[in-house]
């Protein structure tokens, strides 16, 4: 395979924040720290881009109300998503050559599980989508077909 054909991604961000000792928990995983310790997020960046990483990954995927509740979603999702990409934008822009990829969560979840808030996936992603277009990466997509209709 030719290495001009690959492109390294960083690594899990929950991880990486956890094991630097940021503010870490359940139920809001990665969230906590965009919260608490955004200044974590933007260490966790570098130390990425330091190791190779040519695309970054937003801390967004836990900001979503399965992990931030419902209450907190309604009032922060919106800015948290915002300051997820400002940092990944910043750490992107002060390296050479590296973009920007949004995590988008699983914000589907059935009705009756957590709350209704999430049988209706569309606001979620419009939310978390806004600061960070056009580009986007997710493990849920195939699950999603809701997503097709973002435009």
């Amino acid at each position: 395979m030719d290495t001009a054909e690959i492109t390294l991604l960083d690594g899990g961000m929950g991880r990486e924040l956890k094991a630097m000792g940021a503010p870490f928990g359940q139920p809001e995983w990665s969230a906590l720290a965009l919260m608490q310790s955004p200044q974590s997020v933007s260490l966790a960046h570098q130390r990425f881009i330091e190791a190779g990483a040519e695309v970054i990954t937003t801390n967004s995927y836990a900001v979503c109300p399965f992990h931030i509740g419902d209450s907190c979603w309604q009032q922060r999702g919106f800015e948290l998503a915002s300051l997820a990409g400002e940092l990944a934008r910043k750490a992107a822009d002060e390296a050479a050559n590296v973009r920007v990829a949004g995590s988008l969560p699983p914000c589907l979840v059935p009705i009756g599980r957590i709350s209704s808030i999430h049988s209706k996936p569309l606001p979620c992603y419009r939310n978390l989508s806004a600061p960070c277009r056009p580009m986007w990466i997710s493990g849920w997509l195939k699950l999603n077909p809701a997503l097709k209709r973002l435009g």
